[in-house]
């Protein structure tokens, strides 16, 4: 009997961490910061691979579904110790998985902003460079 308490003890544990990564995720991904990001425009970046990346991401970067988290935690104590083991180990597995899914979603994130700060950079220094030609009325000395 006390194999069994442990198990679904430890199954519980791994069950509130599960739920704890997917809502982390799913925060993250509905903040400003990860919607701004998904909002960049083509022309708006200096490097089109990022903004590629962070598409990619946030299309293929889905936690389970809730159903699929209510079937996986809706275990009781009647399961066997096996069952238990079994679903804690899936869900550990699980959350290990959503939390490197957040860490790359937020690495992407902070490239597709970084790129998009050095475009702005680039687009004020041309149109500075732009400006200074034509008040120059081309007579420019080299």
């Amino acid at each position: 009997m006390q194999e069994l308490d442990w198990a679904f003890a430890s199954y519980k544990s791994a069950a509130r961490s599960y739920k704890v990564a997917v809502s982390e995720y799913r925060k993250y991904l509905a903040s400003d910061e990860a919607e701004s990001a998904s909002a960049v425009m083509d022309d708006q970046f200096s490097n089109a691979k990022t903004v590629q990346s962070m598409a990619k991401s946030v299309q293929t970067v889905n936690p389970a579904s809730s159903k699929t988290v209510d079937m996986k935690t809706g275990l009781t104590g009647d399961a066997s110790t096996n069952e238990l083991g079994k679903a804690a180990e899936a869900l550990n597995t699980q959350t290990s998985e959503m939390k490197s899914r957040l860490k790359v979603l937020k690495a992407n994130v902070l490239a597709v902003t970084t790129s998009q700060s050095y475009y702005r950079l680039l687009s004020d220094a041309i149109g500075t460079g732009d400006k200074v030609l034509a008040d120059s009325d081309d007579k420019v000395w080299w």
